[in-house]
């Protein structure tokens, strides 16, 4: 019956229909340690839900129509943006320029100039000769976002009753590895 119901909220609420998966029933037995021993207690039986919302707003409403109990509940909320790949290929671009102008002021430091790029990448190189700089984990596009229980942001319209999320932080970051070829002045 809850399933019903949840899939009746996540429609009513503007769930995106293609982006709404539902797991298969997952059962197990479900067993409590008496006396030094497995005693069986019953059979849990779960299933779960991934649903994805176009606004904060639409998200709001379906957790206040959620009947949430011991039986129904919400694991986790996961945020993006629509517009992540023009973010990132801004940073791309600036990430460019920094490393261009970054490389061209320590050649100069040095007296020499860059006469051309040997290699570039978006993953840090790892360097056999064992010089490392930095945080070799490849390139972190998503870092973390928050959803805090609070009242609505200045000038939003206030939450359904029950129902009190804030938009959080995201921040995204692009690196750029680039190998320049230097001569002397």
């Amino acid at each position: 019956m809850h399933m019903q119901q949840l899939f009746s909220a996540l429609d009513a609420n503007g769930a995106i229909k293609d982006q709404t998966h539902a797991s298969s029933l997952s059962i197990q037995p479900r067993t409590e340690y008496e006396d030094n021993k497995s005693v069986f207690k019953g059979t849990n039986v779960s299933r779960s839900i991934d649903a994805t919302f176009g606004s904060l707003e639409k998200l709001r409403a379906f957790i206040a129509a959620v009947p949430a109990d011991k039986e129904v509940q919400i694991g986790g909320i996961q945020t993006a943006r629509s517009d992540i790949d023009a973010i990132s290929s801004r940073l791309r671009a600036a990430a460019i320029e920094n490393s261009k102008a970054a490389a061209k002021r320590i050649a100069a430091d040095y007296g020499m100039k860059i006469v051309g790029v040997y290699a570039v990448s978006e993953v840090a190189p790892d360097f056999a000769y064992g010089i490392q700089a930095g945080s070799w984990g490849g390139p972190q596009t998503l870092q973390s976002v928050v959803v805090t229980a609070s009242g609505p942001p200045p000038g939003a319209p206030p939450p359904p009753p029950g129902v009190a999320m804030r938009v959080g932080t995201m921040s995204v970051q692009q690196d750029i590895y680039a190998v320049y070829l230097t001569a002397e002045k």
